[in-house]
C-alpha cells in the first residue's frame, strides 16, 4: 500500500514541467494561485475522503501537485529578475520555504493531538486561504521617500 504512494509522486513529478510551461507562457502569478487554488481542493478531498485509502491518494497527489506547481512558479518568478539577485533572492525564498514547512509540520501535529484528522485538514486549508486572500490583494507600488512629489 506505500508503494502506491509512489507512484503518485511519479505522477505529479511528470505533470511538473506541465506547470513550468503553463508558468512560462501565462505567468508564474496565474499558476500560483492556481496551485493554491488546488492545495485547498486537496485539503476537501483529504477531509471528506481521507479516511478511504483511494481519497487519501487522490487527495495527496492533489496536494503534491500544487505544492509542485507553486515551488516552480515562485522560482520562475526569482529568475525572471536580474541575474545578480538570482542566488540572493532564491536563498531567502529556500530559507522561507523550509521555515514555512517546519512551522506547517509542527502546526500539522499539534493539530492532530487536539482535533484529530478533521483539524489536520481544517488548519491546511485556513492557511491556503490567508494565502488565497493575499493573492487577490492588490499588489501596491512601494512609497518612495524624499522630497519628491
Amino acid at each position: 500500500m506505500a508503494g502506491l504512494f509512489g507512484w503518485a509522486g511519479a505522477a505529479v513529478a511528470m505533470a511538473a514541467p506541465v506547470a513550468g510551461r503553463l508558468a512560462d507562457v501565462r505567468g508564474p502569478r496565474l499558476t500560483i494561485g492556481a496551485a493554491l487554488a488546488i492545495m485547498v481542493l486537496a485539503y476537501g478531498v483529504l477531509g471528506v475522503l481521507g479516511h478511504q485509502l483511494w481519497g487519501l491518494i487522490f487527495g495527496v497527489i492533489l496536494l503534491d501537485l500544487g505544492a509542485q506547481a507553486n515551488q516552480i512558479s515562485n522560482q520562475a518568478r526569482i529568475y525572471s529578475l536580474p541575474a545578480e539577485a538570482h542566488n540572493r533572492l532564491n536563498t531567502v525564498y529556500m530559507v522561507s520555504f523550509f521555515a514555512g514547512g517546519a512551522a506547517g509540520s509542527w502546526l500539522g501535529a499539534y493539530s492532530w493531538s487536539r482535533w484529530g484528522w478533521s483539524g489536520v485538514c481544517t488548519v491546511g486549508t485556513c492557511l491556503l486561504l490567508v494565502g488565497l486572500v493575499r493573492y487577490v490583494l492588490p499588489v501596491r507600488a512601494p512609497v518612495r521617500s524624499g522630497g519628491e512629489a
